[in-house]
């Protein structure tokens, strides 16, 4: 057997080559590289049965050459050793699959028995034969990438990048797993983080999210046939629960479990979340129930830590008469310019309605669910001025008017959103408008609570919307301006305290440590250099 030591450490390396007993663990051959590239040309010249790494080297992290390793020689055993205990690195290591992870300095002791579990594994392996390892390589694969590839075609699917039609969905999801693994039916469930108890950074965000899900998988979908839970394409955080035969969820199991769930966020995750629960429905409709889920959240305003229900006629048949389009899919028409798609759908709806018998109930509801798809896309679009739009559409469904009537309704209303989506173009967007606000109020305690309620939208959907539009969160962006007042504010005399009372922090130590964090240097530092003759 062949190991292989990677540190850009000299002193490392020879201590791990000269001070382990090799050879009792059926190590043959032990070869050193001192970063990434050396180990690299090595594995293409050798099979390597053991890889002993360290993670942070100048030229090509452990983490990166692990990923080239799984790749390219997926039956090597991965051993990382570092001087961080960072939950971060412990994660990656463990989804690059590695064999064990250890933090220096080196307890040789524990070290040996990993060695010697590690040498009856790679002995194990090489008794197989050729044939049955090769099965063995692609099962591994397979096993790292079934749940990323169903994850993706979930994504894909709420994402509107697989045909809708049973058919279409049908050839991909046997393309992934055996038919038995597929539900019946799924139910959606949306998990919005609606408040941060403490200031984090995007990166340490990210973490807890991913933490979140993993716990919603414990507490709610515990003791359930199976579901998956994930972050679609928009970053909102989506549960599907899987249903294989066609009896109900219990509903109030289902209330029940999500309350649990958002008590444990609070005291585990420093969050206020709260979870919008859909309808039961084959794959294929699964869009109208998550649809509804995003526009409930939108305009979801009051208290949160909330489980809220949707019922499952939510959008669709109001009587055995009249069955719902998809209006979410009308907003996105309307608000792509396709006219084609839009007027088609519009005489096809019309025409039934008038080979049925359609009660003044379904025309009502027909209204109200076509001008929430409406709204439901002037938010995505981001508009900033929407209120005085929205009245105008809530004044047009509370017009009485007979089924006959619909069709003039329909194009009345069509042409004020197209009206509107023009004018839009000209207008201050809901981003810029938090940005200008943000920009105004420095000085002042910021939080996304109060920026999302001026712009009246929900705090979790306004986070999400602002990071896919700016690339950043909103308290990195808040940290961001006001570092950048603080370097102008430095170029006074200000002193350090008034500068850090101006740009909204109450300690004089916690805007210095900031702003070092920013600049790579202290504000006394910063303003020195400006002072100074070569300071631009």
């Amino acid at each position: 057997m062949r190991v292989m030591i990677v540190d850009d450490e000299w002193a490392s390396v020879d201590v791990l080559k000269t001070e382990i007993n090799w050879g009792e663990f059926g190590f043959q051959e032990v070869l050193c590289a001192f970063n990434s590239d050396q180990s690299m040309e090595q594995f293409r010249q050798t099979e390597i049965d053991l890889l002993v790494c360290d993670i942070e080297m100048p030229q090509g992290s452990g983490l990166e050459l692990a990923e080239w390793v799984r790749s390219h020689s997926p039956s090597t055993l991965i051993v990382f050793l570092t001087c961080h205990d960072k939950f971060s690195f412990a994660q990656r290591a463990l989804q690059l699959g590695s064999y064990d992870y250890l933090v220096k300095p080196i307890d040789f002791d524990v070290f040996n028995r990993i060695l010697s579990k590690a040498a009856n594994e790679i002995a194990h392996n090489q008794k197989q034969s050729w044939e049955w390892r090769e099965l063995e390589k692609y099962r591994y694969l397979w096993d790292n990438k079934k749940s990323d590839l169903i994850e993706k075609f979930w994504q894909d699917l709420l994402d509107g990048r697989i045909l809708k039609i049973n058919k279409g969905i049908e050839n991909v999801l046997q393309s992934l797993a055996p038919a038995s693994y597929w539900p019946l039916e799924v139910l959606p469930v949306l998990i919005s983080i609606e408040r941060w108890h403490r200031t984090f950074e995007q990166a340490d965000e990210e973490i807890l999210e991913y933490a979140i899900r993993n716990a919603a998988v414990d507490l709610i979908l515990d003791n359930r046939k199976g579901g998956v839970v994930f972050q679609d394409h928009s970053g909102i955080n989506i549960m599907l629960i899987y249903c294989y035969s066609r009896e109900r969820l219990e509903g109030r199991k289902l209330f029940q479990a999500c309350e649990v769930f958002i008590q444990e966020c609070g005291s585990l995750f420093y969050c206020d979340v709260s979870c919008y629960i859909g309808w039961q429905v084959p794959i294929a409709g699964l869009m109208n129930p998550y649809n509804a889920l995003r526009f409930e959240e939108q305009n979801h305003l009051t208290a949160s830590r909330q489980v809220i229900a949707l019922q499952f006629d939510q959008n669709t048949e109001v009587s055995g008469n009249l069955q719902m389009p998809d209006f979410f899919e009308w907003a996105e028409w309307i608000s792509n310019g396709n006219d084609k798609r839009l007027n088609m759908a519009i005489l096809e709806v019309t025409d039934r309605l008038r080979r049925t018998d359609t009660t003044a109930a379904d025309v009502q509801r027909f209204k109200q669910d076509m001008v929430k798809g409406l709204l439901y896309s002037l938010r995505k679009k981001g508009s900033s001025e929407s209120l005085d739009f929205e009245e105008i559409l809530m004044a047009l469904v509370q017009r009485s008017i007979a089924s006959s009537k619909l069709k003039q309704w329909i194009d009345h209303v069509v042409q004020h959103a197209r009206e509107y989506l023009q004018n839009m173009k000209r207008e201050e967007t809901v981003i810029d408008k938090v940005k200008r606000l943000i920009r105004s109020s420095l000085s002042e305690e910021l939080n996304r609570e109060d920026l999302a309620a001026a712009v009246h939208l929900n705090p979790g959907y306004l986070s999400r919307l602002f990071k896919k539009e700016s690339g950043c969160s909103l308290t990195d962006f808040i940290t961001q301006e006001r570092m950048k007042l603080a370097s102008e504010l430095l170029k006074t005399n200000a002193t350090v305290t008034e500068i850090a009372s101006a740009t909204g922090y109450s300690y004089q130590s916690h805007f210095s440590k900031m702003f070092k964090k920013t600049f790579q240097m202290s504000p006394q530092e910063y303003r020195s250099i400006m002072r100074s003759p070569n300071g631009e």
